[in-house]
């Protein structure tokens, strides 16, 4: 979802957005139901017996995907497995990054040196940018051997999962090693698009609260405003719905024509305002009244009936 700025949007067109967070919202559910079927199709398609330990390694894994996890959470649980799928020391977790570049989703699992963390680093941009695996020998120096793994999500690469190991040389993994690699990218894969879906989802969530809190001051503060003028109108005016029950009347007419407080008007029948009224009228003398419609499309109903000397025509 791309960025935008809230506070240049129609209300139609935050409607549209809202349709979009929920489409987003839907997308995570399926997500989540792909991580469960995939725990069950893994399970299935494996001969029984057959690197049992790495198969229930691999499910454990996706079902603590289809929780929400911090990046942190996710960091530690995926170096832990990844030790024992791959017989590694650890895995460092690689996310692009809003700015367009790669950056460890958590200091989990880097190595000690700076020398190191570039060279790790690097082999996972590598993979990242060419959505495919890139493996580094490491050396006797303090750079670890490394194996890349891209993850790529409906085409577009998110990051990258390096498996790390301290002693230098290839990675030889055998082939059925390298298959259950692929299936781990791709569940590693599904669960970080969760995340940034999720990080997205709150992010736009928070702007909309801040612009919901914002427009809700704005109105607050015109109708504040409105008040006042209503108020202050030389005229006694009354507000009326489409069933002739006054919706607003201004302390003109509340106080000096009627004689009651506004909280005893508003509400009423405009039949009880003008029986009240008829009572008062020996006190008042002659008064003109004009009534018209409410401005905006007219389908309301509404009217404003304006009482006084000045009256409007």
């Amino acid at each position: 979802m791309d960025a935008v700025d809230l506070r240049t949007l129609s209300a139609a067109e935050l409607t549209d957005l809202v349709r979009q967070l929920q489409a987003a919202h839907e997308q995570l559910l399926t997500s989540a139901a792909a991580l469960s079927q995939l725990s069950v199709t893994v399970q299935q398609a494996l001969a029984p017996g057959a690197a049992s330990d790495q198969v229930r390694a691999l499910l454990a894994m996706s079902q603590f995907l289809t929780v929400e996890h911090s990046d942190e959470e996710l960091a530690a649980m995926l170096g832990r497995q990844s030790a024992e799928l791959f017989e590694v020391d650890g895995g460092v977790l690689f996310l692009a990054d809003e700015a367009g570049g790669l950056a460890p989703a958590s200091p989990t699992g880097l190595p000690a040196s700076a020398e190191a963390v570039d060279y790790v680093a690097a082999t996972a941009r590598q993979a990242w940018q060419t959505q495919s695996v890139v493996t580094a020998p490491g050396n006797g120096a303090g750079l670890p051997a490394c194996a890349a793994l891209p993850l790529v999500r409906h085409g577009r690469g998110i990051g990258a999962f390096v498996l790390t190991r301290a002693q230098p040389g290839e990675l030889g993994f055998a082939p059925e090693t390298w298959a259950l690699a692929t299936i781990f990218a791709g569940v590693v894969a599904v669960a970080c698009a969760n995340l940034q879906h999720v990080a997205a989802l709150r992010r736009e969530a928070r702007l909309l609260e801040a612009l919901v809190e914002q427009r809700t001051r704005q109105l607050q503060s015109s109708r504040d405003v409105l008040r006042a003028v209503f108020d202050h109108l030389p005229e006694g005016v009354l507000l009326l719905d489409a069933d002739d029950r006054v919706l607003a009347a201004n302390t003109v007419f509340c106080e000096t024509i009627l004689g009651r407080h506004p909280r005893d008007v508003v509400g009423q029948q405009y039949g009880e305002v003008l029986r009240a009224l008829e009572k008062r009228a020996g006190a008042q003398g002659s008064l003109r009244v004009t009534a018209v419609a409410a401005p905006g499309d007219g389908r309301s109903g509404q009217r404003l009936v304006f009482w006084g000397p000045e009256a409007r025509g």
